[in-house]
């Protein structure tokens, strides 16, 4: 880090090196900023936007986006961080660093909301999974059945410039059929 003139300030080299593999998906909850500089992959922030604040919305991008996907960071210097009067974190009041943590903070419990109804998804997704295992594991035709769903052919049909799919389950088709005698 340097001042105006590129002259070394306080703390020097900013290595973020809490940044590790072992600290997990969840890193971006811990810390109070993701450094400089930052990247989104372009699609990925297109679809999810950006925050219309003027603080913190590199720090709001890195948390939606660790929610899903990995994120790193590149330990070499690659550049000089020039840190001058007006900068949004240089020499500021108590009372606004007080407003900015105070925001992350915001942004840390929403993200963490969030975090915790997607872990009760996933659980609930996983006990349906085993309620279904369980019952093709006791359940011969319905075992019989499910791995049948392997042998269903289908194909795309447009008529009028309409898409339909249809699908023909043998399996199905026998089940289904009348009983005439």
């Amino acid at each position: 880090m340097t001042d105006f003139r590129l002259n070394t300030i306080a703390p020097g080299v900013i290595d973020h090196s809490e940044w590790t593999k072992e600290n997990g998906h969840n890193n971006a909850l811990r810390i109070n900023g993701l450094g400089a500089p930052r990247a989104f992959f372009t699609p990925i922030l297109r679809e999810t936007g950006v925050p219309n604040v003027s603080y913190g919305e590199d720090y709001a991008l890195g948390l939606i986006f660790s929610r899903q996907y990995k994120i790193g960071r590149i330990y070499d210097v690659l550049y000089l961080c020039r840190r001058w009067e007006g900068n949004s974190d240089a020499a500021l009041s108590i009372e606004q660093t007080n407003a900015n943590n105070h925001y992350k903070d915001s942004l840390r419990t929403r993200e963490l909301g969030i975090r915790k109804k997607y872990t009760e998804e996933l659980k609930n997704r996983n006990e349906i999974k085993r309620f279904i295992d369980s019952q093709l594991a006791c359940w011969p035709l319905a075992h019989h059945n499910h791995e049948a769903l392997q042998t269903v052919q289908t194909k795309e049909l447009s008529i009028n410039g309409y898409t339909f799919v249809v699908q023909c389950n043998a399996q199905r088709a026998v089940s289904t059929t009348a009983k005439v005698d």
